[in-house]
């Protein structure tokens, strides 16, 4: 039953995001702070049969997502004195350089490049981009986003020509 409950809300998840869909997201579409139908509020928070989808990633702050909308309506990038309000071309730009990555990692993981999504310069969390990769391609990932946990397995398991720390978090996992 919580097998299929996660492959029911990965499901659901592709249904309502398909991935030839996400470079006609919306900025609205994808940011939280506009309700409880965005990419990044169904990343986070969103349960189907009260459990969340493929595995959580909550906690912190909405910064994590690259970009949110403040309770003041503003387009936001980072938090604390490192918050920096967008609009205009810059905030275009910034929204389409974390479609763009989305994209382009979907791309190398569908390619086994997984290497080359290390490389890549990556505008929001890697945790967030690790459960994305898990939804669009669960066959090539272990639902386990906890950095620990997989660092732990990977001790176990006894993998080998892969620096065991967070930055390499996504490499570990496939």
């Amino acid at each position: 039953e919580y097998l299929d409950s996660k492959e029911k809300g990965r499901l659901e998840f592709l249904a309502k995001f398909p991935m030839d869909k996400i470079s006609k997201l919306t900025l609205d579409e994808y940011v939280l702070g506009t309700g409880k139908e965005s990419f990044c509020y169904w990343l986070e928070f969103k349960k189907i049969d009260d459990k969340v989808i493929v595995f959580g990633i909550g906690g912190g702050n909405a910064s994590k997502f690259g970009l949110y909308k403040s309770k003041d309506g503003l387009y936001q990038t980072g938090y604390g004195e490192n918050k920096k309000a967008l609009s205009g071309k810059a905030l275009d730009d910034y929204f389409n350089s974390i479609k763009d990555t989305i994209i382009l990692a979907l791309k190398c993981l569908e390619e086994d490049r997984i290497k080359d999504i290390k490389q890549m310069d990556i505008p929001f969390g890697n945790m967030i981009l690790q459960k994305i990769l898990s939804i669009y391609y669960p066959e090539k990932f272990i639902t386990i986003g906890a950095s620990n946990v997989l660092i732990d397995f990977a001790k176990d398991i006894k993998l080998q020509k892969i620096e065991l720390t967070p930055n390499n978090l996504i490499e570990i996992n496939f």
